[in-house]
């Protein structure tokens, strides 16, 4: 399972499963000709019509000259379809893998995700933009998270954009519709080589590293404020753990497939060691060198968290 030149890699992106900061390499690693993300913005099609953008996949792939799909080294995106590779090149051999996150951590950091980005826009109507309507707000105003939860978070439905871990699966066609079995996990697993979980991002994000030959390493990204945190509401905790019981069906067997890789692959835990003292000796120097924009970002967001006279000036200049 070692990196190859004759493998296209595959990451199928759960949102607000770390997929960003795995990008976030990958899109370092490899050049513009050999990645791309496919998006609806890329297609032409809304967030919301997942048929519509799969069929325009196809249709873009169609589409897109053959040496430039021979070039392709690595394919992301929220609306990765399985089989999509043989649309891409018949030639290399498919490389599929995902990473699941524990059900309620993840509907918290879908939650702090829109509250962060409704604070940070600066618009002055932005309460009445139908994204916030539509995701966030009730009644025009910010929700506590277990009102936001009630209200705009429906587990059983795949809604907009960040469907439950199923329904993303199945409408992508990785898990097969309908009640979930044994069976139909199982087939799950088998649709990938690697199934990495966000709890222990440390380590399989480094597995993950060296199957795509990365040599360059940066800081964690898309990291949202916690302003609700599950360790301290433990009764929240288990209501969730209660209505999440079939995700956590799939999260818990996840949990297992895992420990049965690491078993059967013995080289896992070399890897990993290896990977990780490389990333400790060059994640300075790669992090200056070749990520001084986000450097100045990352500068200025905590300039603004502690000196809000930045903030507000910022702000003015921005607007003049």
């Amino acid at each position: 399972m070692n990196s190859s030149n004759d493998h296209v890699y595959l990451f199928v992106h759960l949102p607000k499963s770390a997929g960003s900061s795995i990008n976030k390499h990958a899109n370092k690693h490899f050049s513009q000709t050999q990645r791309i993300t496919l998006s609806p913005e890329l297609l032409g099609e809304k967030r919301h019509q997942t048929k519509k953008v799969l069929y325009s996949t196809k249709q873009y792939f169609k589409t897109l000259p053959k040496n430039k799909r021979r070039q392709l080294k690595y394919v992301t995106g929220h609306y990765l379809e399985n089989g999509v590779h043989r649309q891409i090149n018949q030639d290399k051999k498919p490389y599929y893998f995902t990473f699941l996150r524990d059900p309620a951590a993840r509907i918290a950091s879908i939650y702090n995700y829109f509250r962060q980005w409704y604070e940070q826009d600066q618009s002055k109507n932005k309460k009445y933009h139908e994204l916030y309507q539509q995701l966030f707000l009730i009644d025009n105003k910010q929700p506590e998270f277990i009102d936001w939860y009630q209200q705009k978070y429906q587990p059983s439905q795949n809604n907009f954009p960040v469907p439950s871990s199923i329904a993303f699966y199945q409408q992508l066609g990785y898990l097969k519709t309908g009640k979930l079995t044994g069976g139909n996990i199982k087939d799950f697993f088998n649709q990938f080589l690697f199934v990495g979980l966000v709890e222990h991002f440390k380590n399989d994000a480094a597995f993950i590293y060296h199957q795509l030959g990365i040599n360059k390493f940066f800081i964690k990204q898309n990291i949202s404020k916690k302003y609700f945190e599950l360790s301290k509401h433990p009764q929240i905790l288990e209501t969730l753990k209660k209505e999440l019981s079939t995700e956590y069906q799939l999260y818990d067997a996840a949990i297992r497939h895992r420990q049965e890789f690491i078993h059967q692959y013995p080289e896992y835990k070399q890897i990993v060691n290896q990977v990780q003292k490389k990333q400790q000796l060059i994640r300075p120097f790669t992090q200056v060198i070749f990520d001084w924009p986000d450097n100045l970002g990352l500068i200025s967001k905590k300039m603004r968290q502690y000196l809000p006279g930045y903030g507000i000036l910022l702000d003015h200049l921005k607007t003049n």
